[in-house]
């Protein structure tokens, strides 16, 4: 074939794809397809636009030999600008195909093509031009541009079938719903209930459209890792929650473990593993034990129902994108690819509204039991969100907070750090999704020290303080030199107090930092307490309460923020078998920005060497010690005292004087 026969069909295949791969890259950026469509012809579009570049190559090579020895002048000049600008262009293609790419290289992308084109078309005016110095044959005949055409109605042709054929085999969002059979709706038409849970019309959701949180790591490895250290991930296989969800299932039956599932194991409760002859998460080897809160469990919550709590979530499958449950590894790989290159679709869904709102949190940390599976009638229990809506952070309680900036859920216990991840903002950052909170235990059990170390670090990251009112005499004198009377405070004495006499002092521990009630969350099995303890100057212990006995017990007449749930018979509910509560019969917590007094006594032995040194710590365990043992069972370990605040006073020892008669 002659140089002018192979240019000109280099020429006409270049037509062609240029001519396709502007059409597929208008689709691929417009709302004119359906999003599986639009995916295939981005698809389309990248492969043609690779070998669109090699005959782009081809074609120049082929045309410069043959123009090499031609001299006109302004056709040098725009080739030459032409071949600078499709190199440029080129190069940024190619790196557009290496998502994610930055705004700047995706705009010269989209627009750049208008310059080529631009600069063709000027090319080739310049080349078929008269010129004084010489002619040259007219190369491009309409013949060339009538083959381009041909070429490109049959590239058309052959990938408009198939990309219809691959969207009837795409998966759609109706996809994700199932089926069950012999399901049983002990608890009315909702098959969620006990639980607050809804989906579209009440469907099943498939378990891959909740679960498989793994492959959300090919992507956002940084945040998967995280995920893996929280209470989320956990929120099913925790020893704990396993022996009560048995005690659930074995007293009420699987049904009723719907109750507590929509929050510690949505796979299980949305895909109706939830009824005779199903697995509840808290089996092993189930992926809603395994997952327990997994990614796409939160990122799929549509709208909040109410707040009412346990689990008062709409969930809505997310919109498949193309190959998504594919199990071949290479069709995996592209359909990341895909994600990457059109993320917009895969934004709006994993980035819903309700994510950003205290309310979100509200659909598990709030909760209730009524009469269905407590047969006694409607009990309030945990509400971390009206004890936020209350305080100061909420910026919507009082005026003089109304116009401040709030503090959300997420701003404590999902906190902004760096990070490269692709779901970065514009400074570099995600939140973290580790959801440090107080659960020391979760962290110890599974020997994650990074975690541990992280929780310890919240909890004594100034969130509640103690502090000792020193103790005063008002019998005392005060000075031995002359004071005027004006400048004197009659009502403040020294602190100091004789041997042998009662010491009678108050500690103020203050809710400063947390944003909701102090302990939140399971307050019936958390163990928060005041140690108290003086000690002379010889280092003999003169009091103590609070202390931890050889077993692991903490003194019973130590002041503790607990609460004491009973049943109907007026028996403590020291199980956390919540479905036989009726009440509390103590329940003592710190609101947000109030301040709890508890009042101290005690007799100073007549041994007792100057100074005292009292000392009053805030300590928190997660988990008390008796429901430790019977809830963990063989993973029992000792678990962790955290020493969330401390203070201290030193208070001078005298001997009184006898009065003389």
């Amino acid at each position: 074939m002659k140089t002018i026969d192979k240019e000109k069909a280099a020429f006409s295949i270049f037509c062609a794809l240029l001519f396709f791969s502007i059409i597929s890259g208008v689709l691929a950026s417009t709302n004119l397809a359906t999003t599986s469509i639009k995916q295939m012809i981005l698809l389309a579009h990248s492969a043609i636009g690779i070998i669109l570049i090699y005959f782009a190559v081809k074609y120049t090579i082929i045309h410069f030999r043959r123009t090499i020895g031609i001299r006109k002048v302004w056709a040098s000049i725009t080739g030459m600008l032409t071949l600078i600008v499709t190199a440029a262009y080129s190069s940024f293609s190619l790196y557009y195909l290496l998502p994610p790419t930055k705004a700047l290289i995706t705009l010269l992308h989209q627009k750049g093509y208008l310059l080529l084109i631009t600069l063709t078309t000027i090319h080739y005016l310049t080349a078929i031009s008269k010129n004084k110095i010489g002619k040259i044959k007219k190369t491009y005949t309409p013949s060339s541009l009538l083959q381009a055409t041909k070429i490109t109605t049959l590239v058309i042709f052959i990938l408009t079938p198939i990309i219809f054929a691959l969207n009837h085999f795409t998966p759609t969002a109706d996809e994700a719903f199932t089926h069950v059979t012999d399901y049983n709706y002990n608890y009315g038409d909702n098959p969620f209930w006990p639980s607050q849970t809804t989906t579209p019309s009440q469907n099943f959701i498939a378990e891959n459209y909740i679960g498989n949180s793994l492959k959300c790591a090919s992507c956002h490895q940084e945040i998967y890792q995280q995920w893996q250290s929280s209470a989320h991930k956990h929120a099913a296989d925790d020893p704990a929650y396993v022996t009560n969800i048995n005690l659930l299932a074995n007293n009420k039956g699987i049904e009723a473990t719907r109750y507590c599932e929509g929050c510690h194991a949505p796979i299980a409760l949305l895909s109706g593993r939830l009824t005779s002859g199903g697995k509840h998460g808290g089996i092993s080897g189930t992926m809603g034990n395994s997952e327990g809160v997994s990614c796409l469990s939160c990122h799929n919550i549509q709208s909040v129902n109410n707040l009412n709590g346990v689990g008062s979530y709409n969930y809505t499958p997310h919109k498949p994108y193309l190959f998504e449950q594919a199990k071949s590894r290479a069709l995996q790989k592209i359909h990341n690819w895909i994600v990457k290159a059109s993320p917009s679709q895969h934004i709006l869904d994993m980035g819903r509204p309700a994510l950003r709102t205290a309310k979100h949190c509200s659909t598990c940390h709030t909760q209730f039991m009524d009469k269905e599976l407590n047969n006694w009638g409607w009990v309030k229990m945990q509400d971390e969100y009206a004890a936020w809506s209350q305080s100061a952070y909420s910026g919507n309680n009082d005026q003089s907070y109304s116009n401040q900036k709030k503090t959300l859920c997420q701003d404590c216990h999902m906190p902004l750090e760096e990070s490269s991840d692709p779901s970065a903002n514009s400074d570099g950052l995600i939140r973290s999704h580790r959801f440090i909170g107080a659960n020391t235990m979760l962290a110890t059990i599974n020997n994650d020290q990074i975690q541990l170390n992280k929780t310890i670090e919240f909890l004594r990251r100034n969130k509640l303080k103690v502090t000792i009112e020193k103790p005063h005499r008002k019998s005392a004198v005060q000075a031995s030199e002359t004071i005027n009377e004006s400048i004197r405070n009659p009502n403040e004495g020294p602190h100091y107090h004789y041997i042998g006499e009662n010491i009678q002092f108050s500690i103020a521990v203050s809710n400063i930092g947390v944003g909701h009630n102090f302990p939140g969350g399971t307050a019936d099995i958390n163990e928060p307490w005041l140690e108290v303890k003086a000690t002379d100057a010889s280092g003999e212990t003169v009091y103590h309460s609070g202390f931890i006995d050889s077993e692991g017990y903490v003194d019973p007449s130590a002041h503790k923020y607990v609460s004491r749930p009973v049943d109907r018979h007026g028996n403590e509910v020291w199980k956390h078998d919540l479905f036989n509560m009726i009440g509390n019969t103590y329940k003592n917590t710190i609101a947000a920005g109030s301040t709890d007094i508890v009042a101290y006594s005690f007799d100073i032995p007549t041994w007792a060497k100057s100074p005292l040194l009292i000392t009053a710590t805030l300590k928190y365990r997660k988990l008390n010690n008796k429901y430790a043992k019977w809830a963990l069972k063989e993973k029992y370990t000792k678990l962790p005292i955290v020493d969330m605040s401390i203070d201290s006073i030193s208070i001078p020892l005298k001997i009184e004087n006898p009065v003389i008669q």
